[in-house]
């Protein structure tokens, strides 16, 4: 069943479809979209694993609609050695972790992290997941080989669209 919020957006979406806007749909969605951001902390420099570690809350129902992640310097793409930086959610108790998406830097996943440029992590198959109000969001850097580092304080940018 829709929440208010849809029913607000699908009466936004109708009303700027009628002045010939080419997708309402999307534009009202990108006006009910919110970025959280997120800093990777500096066990995530190591290379070593680092496990799943908390970011914080998010206050309202949404759905995740991207995640980026930039990296203060290079991370060059390798089949031995690389890491994958995974992002999850958790309900307000701690219970259920779901993988929302990750970034891995091996050399036939996404590969290297260009300095300072956003990385879009690929989200899990069901793109439209939605994320409850209070639900934690947490990450994992995992590491294979000597691993790759990923900086300290590198932010993660959630895109969240209310629901």
């Amino acid at each position: 069943m829709p929440t208010d919020r849809e029913y607000l957006k699908y009466q936004q979406a109708g009303a700027l479809a009628t002045t010939g806007a080419s997708d309402a749909k999307a534009e009202v969605g990108k006006a009910h979209s919110r970025v959280r951001t997120f800093a990777i902390g500096s066990a995530a420099n190591a290379a070593t694993n680092t496990s799943e570690t908390p970011l914080g809350t998010v206050a309202f129902k949404a759905r995740l609609k991207s995640c980026k992640l930039t990296n203060n310097t290079n991370v060059a793409a390798n089949a031995s050695n690389y890491a994958v930086v995974s992002i999850y959610k958790r309900a307000s108790d701690g219970s259920a972790q779901t993988l929302l998406g990750s970034w891995n830097t091996h050399a036939s996943a996404q590969g290297a992290l260009t300095e300072r440029v956003p990385a879009s992590l690929s989200l899990v198959s069901n793109a439209d997941v939605v994320i409850a109000a209070g639900s934690l969001l947490s990450y994992g850097v995992g590491k294979v080989g000597t691993g790759q580092a990923i900086d300290q304080f590198a932010p993660l940018d959630f895109e969240l669209e209310e629901v």
